[in-house]
């Protein structure tokens, strides 16, 4: 078994372990195939050196100086990409907020999720990597007037599969009645 690492913490580990020994992260055959392309990312970079990243320095400056032609604004699939993932593994995301929603006498029937599109009120969904995305979202109880942040990831399993892991509950914050 070779080295990996994780696709969570960043530490490296080895291929043939359950969890991350740092922030122990499951690790599903999902999660290891992300963590093996890390893996080969960073090595692929390491080999490049120097008078490569010299090259790749110079090529950059005189497309960003010059233009590379290219008419679409910049981001627009990378958009369209990311609110399609979103839209895939929201319900999920919800479901996992759910079954971990805070000990407070409110029943989580009540919470009231955001779109997962939003990034008004802190609310965040960040794609670390291909396939991999770190969120930072809220529930808002309707009859305590209270919001629930939490974070959590969400790593492509597969072909509409996803894996939502780490959700914890932080924060909480009356909100003003309407």
């Amino acid at each position: 078994m070779g080295i990996i690492y994780c696709p969570e913490c960043r530490e490296q580990m080895d291929e043939s372990v359950a969890r991350c020994p740092n922030c122990e992260l499951e690790m599903t055959p999902g999660k290891i195939t992300l963590a093996k392309s890390l893996h080969s990312q960073r090595k692929g970079l390491a080999a490049l050196g120097i008078g490569a990243g010299a090259v790749l320095i110079v090529v950059l400056f005189f497309g960003l100086f010059f233009g590379f032609g290219n008419t679409t604004p910049e981001g627009a699939g990378n958009e369209a990409k990311k609110k399609e993932d979103i839209n895939e593994f929201w319900p999920e995301v919800q479901t996992a907020a759910k079954a971990k929603f805070p000990q407070t006498g409110e029943p989580a029937s009540e919470a009231i999720f955001t779109d997962g599109q939003s990034t008004e009120n802190g609310q965040s969904i960040n794609e670390e990597s291909e396939g991999f995305y770190k969120i930072t979202s809220y529930v808002d109880t309707k009859s305590t007037n209270r919001r629930y942040y939490f974070d959590c990831t969400a790593t492509k399993e597969g072909e509409g599969s996803w894996s939502i892991d780490g959700v914890k509950f932080g924060e909480r914050q009356e909100l003003d009645e309407k």
